[in-house]
């Protein structure tokens, strides 16, 4: 995928997200039921990213966006994220934040609480 059109999504996402006053954009990469494999109207991680496995989360923050993934797809998120400026988060490796925690570091709590409970 083409990483100036990465980085094109990502400043559009920015842009509204600053209209709106939101701290961050959680882009995750399931349908309702909560599938692993998904059809292409479900796949806006991807389409954010450029990501193509079928597990991962994307954070969008307005000074910096990362995916989260699992073991199985570090090498391939290293390759498809590469030239992009999205940061490639190895899940279960030590050091690396747990989402949540990454959320609530750089978010405003009250704004994160709420949205979550609406959920």
């Amino acid at each position: 995928m083409n990483k100036k059109e990465i980085q094109l999504r990502l400043q559009k996402v920015r842009q509204r997200m600053q209209e709106e006053k939101i701290d961050a954009w959680i882009v995750l990469s399931n349908d309702y039921h909560k599938s692993e494999y998904v059809g292409p109207y479900f796949k806006c991680r991807e389409y954010i990213s450029g990501f193509t496995g079928s597990a991962g989360t994307v954070v969008i923050l307005q000074k910096e966006a990362g995916l989260w993934t699992d073991g199985r797809y570090f090498l391939q998120a290293e390759a498809e994220l590469d030239g992009s400026e999205i940061i490639l988060y190895r899940e279960g490796e030590e050091g690396v934040p747990e989402l949540e925690d990454f959320c609530f570091k750089n978010c405003r709590v009250t704004q994160l609480s709420e949205s979550m409970e609406k959920q």
